[in-house]
């Protein structure tokens, strides 16, 4: 609670999209040259990295299973650095000629309202939330019941 909601928690990903977004305003217009090798090895640390961010932590979920103490350091300092690089990459490759069917699949027009819709959320759902949250007149015990009625 009193990490999560800080910003300085999940700095490192935009850190790391501010550094793509600089390289890609640099080489506008410029074609960026990577070897079909390391397209290959960057396409499979990129896919195994989301993969073992989204799926890693699955077995943790267990309540017989204990985490251990450094695999779980790990998780909590890398995952999101992780995630954010592995991000860069998709988009680097999408944006420099290199993605192929991803690149086919992201840029389907499809997306287009959906992505509208996404963001407009995001851009209402903290003041939707503030006004939720600072109208209760008394403490809540967040339980599935109380979850699944106010979704």
């Amino acid at each position: 609670m009193d990490i999560y909601i800080k910003p300085y928690s999940r700095v490192q990903t935009y850190l790391v999209g501010t550094v793509l977004g600089y390289f890609l305003h640099k080489t506008r217009g410029k074609g960026v040259h990577i070897s079909r090798p390391v397209r290959g090895i960057c396409w499979l640390l990129s896919t195994g990295t989301c993969m073992a961010v989204v799926y890693g932590i699955y077995p943790w979920y267990n309540p017989h299973f204990g985490i251990p103490r450094i695999a779980g350091a790990l998780f909590a300092g890398f995952h999101r650095i992780g995630f954010g690089i592995s991000m860069a990459w998709i988009i680097l490759a999408c944006v420099k000629g290199y993605g192929g069917i991803i690149n086919k699949f992201l840029s389907w027009s499809a997306f287009i309202p959906l992505g509208r819709l996404c963001f407009s959320v995001y851009l209402v759902s903290l003041s939707v939330l503030m006004k939720l949250h600072l109208g209760f007149k008394q403490p809540i015990t967040y339980d599935v019941y109380t979850i699944v009625s106010m979704a």
